[in-house]
């Protein structure tokens, strides 16, 4: 028996895992979404039971309502002439996910029928699933309270934390372990909450490029916001106007567009002939397929940057931002240049011509040397081999299977003594 209570619980019972939040996973729009939900799929592969329950709440709405969402992902409804009649289920890449048909795809305005629907819902789902682990990344009411029920059942939370914004400790109260996608930014909670990380790095299964036959040729630069640097983009673009009219930029518009940030910002990207737009992405496969370089000038604090990794694997050179997460992703293997200081502060501060300098010179001598270019192409191939995700997602199993052992092993002990305190460390 001693020897039996040393095993982990998945070793005898398949682990389940689940995402539970009012935001679903199945989101083209949410850099979260995609990398948790990456997880999920990696750990599928390795015999985890993974499911997600969330509603029909995106980041970025691409669509009328919450039935052409659920229709684009080619949803099933299973609640039909049930009590749930307001959910759907769809299978992606041995994740099963739940959907509750929301009134709205946007977060802010559900409703209070909405919010109740999903809380009995996700307490139901709860209690016939019983995940091991629950996983977030937001902290609503909703999610708070849906923590609690899974650490009532003796389950772990972990929390997903790659957003730079959280400014209290107390939002981490129930949870067991946070996971980081970077050094950067367990260094920047570290400090500013002294609160305890783990680093899981990025998981990317990076999209494939498609034949579209097409030249690559193209500068790419991903959801032109004003965090993301779009103030210098644009002063990189109206340079290269000049400089090099031949070298055509591709501007993927997600949270936000071009019109957005020229109305915000008065920047007057209409009168730019050299850039070309399109909406968002599935995956950026078909992008990719036209990327020569990937430009990442961003101003916040940039977490990880999945993009960049899916560029080297397709050997695309990167010039991005020399803070926060890039330069850790990217080492010698992207060039990595400094942004405004006063931008990092005041995403509308105006650009001079002295700050994008820097940025304009390195895109030039990337498009014009044809030896730097290649360099830059075999360092970029040769960095993802360091970011393969399937070796490492087996971590991220130990990791869970410890906390799982680690919780019930405190269950039992408060069982026997009430008064003793079942908090987890990890």
């Amino acid at each position: 028996m001693a020897t039996q209570a040393k095993k982990s619980p998945p070793s005898r019972e398949r682990m389940r895992v689940a995402f539970i939040s009012d935001h679903t996973l199945v989101d083209s729009s949410s850099g979260a979404a995609i990398s948790v939900r990456t997880i999920l799929e990696l750990m599928a592969k390795q015999g985890v039971d993974c499911k997600s329950f969330t509603q029909t709440v995106v980041d970025a709405p691409q669509h009328k309502n919450s039935q052409e969402f659920l229709d684009a992902l080619k949803a099933e409804p299973i609640g039909k002439n049930t009590r749930l009649p307001w959910l759907w289920r769809v299978r992606k890449n041995g994740v099963e996910h739940y959907l509750n048909k929301s009134s709205s795809l946007t977060r802010r305005r559900l409703s209070a029928i909405d919010e109740l629907r999903f809380f009995h819902s996700a307490r139901d789902f709860i209690h016939s699933f019983k995940p091991h682990v629950m996983i977030v990344y937001a902290n609503g009411l909703p999610e708070l309270s849906l923590m609690r029920e899974v650490r009532s059942i003796s389950g772990a939370v972990a929390f997903y934390l790659a957003n730079p914004g959280y400014n209290r400790r107390s939002d981490f109260a129930s949870v067991d372990v946070v996971l980081t996608d970077s050094k950067a930014t367990q260094a920047l909670y570290k400090k500013k909450l002294d609160l305890r990380t783990t680093v899981i790095g990025k998981f990317i299964v990076p999209p494939e490029s498609n034949k579209l036959n097409q030249p690559r040729d193209r500068v790419t630069f991903v959801n032109p916001s004003p965090e993301k640097g779009v103030a210098l983009f644009y002063h990189i673009a109206a340079a290269m106007e000049k400089l090099a009219p031949d070298m055509r930029f591709l501007v993927v518009e997600s949270r936000s567009t071009l019109a957005t940030a020229e109305r915000a910002l008065n920047l007057p990207f209409s009168k730019l002939t050299n850039i070309e737009s399109v909406g968002l992405q599935p995956d950026l496969g078909a992008v990719l397929s036209r990327t020569q370089i990937l430009l990442l000038p961003s101003f916040w604090h940039e977490s990880g940057g999945r993009t960049l990794l899916e560029a080297c694997y397709h050997s695309i050179p990167v010039i991005a931002c020399n803070h926060a997460g890039p330069p850790e992703l990217l080492g010698n293997a992207g060039v990595l240049l400094p942004v405004p200081e006063a931008s990092r502060k005041n995403y509308a501060h105006q650009i001079t011509p002295e700050e994008a300098k820097p940025w304009i010179d390195a895109l030039y001598k990337l498009h014009t040397e044809k030896t730097h270019m290649a360099e830059r192409q075999a360092a970029a191939a040769e960095l993802w081999n360091a970011h393969k995700p399937a070796p490492r997602v087996q971590g991220i199993i130990k990791l869970f299977n410890e906390l799982v052992v680690a919780k019930r092993k405190a269950a039992t002990a408060a069982k026997l003594d009430p008064r003793r305190k079942t908090k987890v460390k990890i």
